[in-house]
C-alpha cells in the first residue's frame, strides 16, 4: 500500500506539482479572506445594523411620545384653568401624533422584543385611558372648578403621569436590552479576534506547505541535477542522481545518469583501447611506460623487488619472409597469449615494439622471476604455430631479467640492464635466459 502510494506521487507532472503548490499557497489566504466577510458580516455588522436600525425604529416614537405627553399634560390642564378654546384643537393635533408613535412602535417592535411588545401594549391602553379622561375634561364647561371636575383633573393628572413613569421604565428596559446586545456584539468580536488569529495561523501553515510543495518538487530537485552535472563535470563518476518526483525530474535525472554511464563506458573502452596493443591484446608501450613507473614508487614504498623480463622473437624476419606478415602477425598473436597465460594475475604483459615484449612483475625477486621467464620460454618452444591449417616449427624467444632494486634503481636503468641481458641470450645461441649482472 506505502509503494503503491509513492509510485503514485511519483507519476504525478510537474505542472501537477506546480498547480498543487500555488493552489495551496493562495487558497487558504482567499478562503481567510471570504469566511472573515462572512463571519463579520454575520456575526458583527449586520447586528450591528439592525440594532441601529431598531434603536432609531424604538427609540424615536418613545422620545415622542414622552414630549408629547408632556405636551399633553399641559395643553389639557391649561384648558382646565383658562379654558382657551384653541387647546382643544392643540390637544387633538397632540392626541394624534401620540398615535402615530404608537402605531410606528408597533410596527418597528419584532420578535427580539417580545416583553417590550407587552409593554408597549399595555402603555397604549393606558393611553387610552389618559385620552378618554382628557376627552372627558376638554367637553366640561367652563364655569367655576368644582370639586367633581377638580377629581377628573386629579386622575388625569395621574394617569398621564403613570404613563409618563411607564414609557420611561419601557426606555430603560429596551436601553438594557441593547446594551445586553452590544455586549454580545462585543463578545463575539473579541471570538472573532481569537479565530482571525487561528485562522490566519493556519492559513500560513498551509501555504507554507504549498511552498515546500513548490521546493520539494521544483527546487531541490533542481538543486539535485545541478550538483550531479557540477560533480560529473569536475570527474566526480560515482555521484547518481535520485530524484522522485515530479515525473520530468526524475526523467531528465534518469536520462543524464543513462548518460553519464554511457560516456563512463564509452571512455573506459577508449582508454582500454588506447592503453591496449591493436594486434596482440597486450599492453602498449604507452601504458607500460606509465605502468613500469607506477610499480616502481610503490615498491620503493614498500621496499619489494620488482623483476622486468624482456623477450624477443628468434628469427622472427626469416619467419615474416617465409609465410608473410598476415602469418607473421598470427605468430605474433600466439605467442603474446602464451606469455599473458603464463604469468601471475597481477603482473603486466605488454608489447615494446616489433617482436619484443616485456614483462613486469611485481614482488618477484630474481631467482623467480629467472624461473618464470624460463617456463614462459619452454612454453612458446613447445607450442606449434598453425599456418594455413598446417603446423609448422615452433617459434622459439630469447629472454633477459632485470631486478629492482638490485640491477637499477629507475625504469630506463632497469630496462637498460634487462636488454642486455637479452642480446647476452641471442649471442649464446637464442631460446634461453639471462639474468642481469650488476656490472652491466
Amino acid at each position: 500500500m506505502y509503494h503503491s502510494a509513492v509510485r503514485f506521487w511519483q507519476k504525478r507532472s510537474l505542472r501537477f506539482w506546480l498547480t498543487s503548490g500555488l493552489i495551496m499557497t493562495i487558497s487558504p489566504f482567499i478562503a481567510f479572506s471570504i469566511l472573515t466577510y462572512i463571519f463579520v458580516h454575520e456575526r458583527i455588522v449586520n447586528p450591528l445594523l439592525d440594532l441601529t436600525s431598531e434603536q432609531i425604529g424604538i427609540l424615536s416614537p418613545i422620545n415622542e411620545l414622552q414630549t408629547t405627553l408632556w405636551d399633553v399634560s399641559r395643553t389639557v390642564t391649561g384648558f382646565a384653568i383658562n379654558a382657551e378654546p384653541n387647546l382643544s384643537e392643540e390637544y387633538a393635533i397632540q392626541a394624534q401624533r401620540i398615535d402615530n408613535a404608537f402605531s410606528r412602535l408597533s410596527e418597528a417592535s419584532n420578535s427580539a422584543y417580545v416583553q417590550l411588545k407587552d409593554d408597549l401594549a399595555s402603555a397604549q391602553q393606558q393611553w387610552l385611558r389618559v385620552a378618554a379622561h382628557s376627552e372627558v375634561i376638554l367637553r366640561e364647561p367652563h364655569t367655576h372648578m368644582s370639586p367633581a371636575f377638580g377629581s377628573k383633573v386629579i386622575t388625569f393628572e395621574n394617569e398621564i403621569s403613570a404613563l409618563g413613569y411607564k414609557l420611561e421604565q419601557v426606555y430603560e428596559d429596551l436601553q438594557q436590552q441593547n446594551e445586553q446586545l452590544r455586549h454580545q456584539v462585543l463578545e463575539t468580536l473579541e471570538f472573532a479576534n481569537k479565530m482571525f488569529v487561528l485562522v490566519l495561523l493556519s492559513a500560513t501553515l498551509i501555504g507554507l506547505l504549498g511552498l515546500l510543495i513548490l521546493n520539494r518538487s521544483l527546487l531541490c530537485s533542481m538543486n539535485k541535477l545541478t550538483e550531479g552535472a557540477s560533480k560529473f563535470a569536475t570527474g566526480d563518476t560515482s555521484h547518481h542522481i535520485d530524484i522522485g518526483t515530479p515525473m520530468e525530474m526524475a526523467s531528465v535525472a534518469h536520462t543524464f545518469n543513462s548518460m553519464k554511464n554511457k560516456i563512463i563506458e564509452q571512455h573506459k573502452a577508449l582508454e582500454l583501447e588506447a592503453n591496449m596493443d591493436g594486434l596482440t591484446g597486450l599492453l602498449n608501450r604507452r601504458k607500460f611506460n606509465e605502468q613500469i613507473e607506477l610499480e616502481l614508487n610503490l615498491a620503493r614504498q614498500g621496499s619489494y623487488p620488482v623483476s622486468v623480463i624482456i623477450c624477443d622473437i628468434d628469427h622472427f624476419k626469416q619467419f615474416n619472409d617465409t609465410y608473410g606478415h598476415l602469418d607473421g602477425d598470427e605468430a605474433l598473436k600466439a605467442v603474446a597469449q602464451t606469455l599473458k597465460n603464463g604469468i601471475r594475475d597481477n603482473d603486466k604483459a605488454c608489447r615494446y615494439g616489433g617482436e619484443e615484449f616485456v614483462i613486469i612483475l611485481p614482488h618477484c625477486a630474481s631467482n623467480a622471476a629467472y624461473m618464470i621467464a624460463d617456463k614462459l620460454r619452454q612454453k612458446v618452444a613447445s607450442q606449434m604455430i598453425i599456418i594455413e591449417e598446417r603446423k609448422v616449427s615452433p617459434l622459439t624467444i630469447s629472454m633477459g631479467v632485470a631486478v629492482f632494486p638490485e640491477h637499477g634503481k629507475t625504469s630506463e636503468t632497469l630496462i637498460k640492464h634487462a636488454d642486455q641481458a637479452l642480446y647476452k641470450a641471442k649471442d649464446h645461441g637464442r631460446n634461453r635466459v639471462f639474468m642481469a649482472s650488476t656490472d652491466c
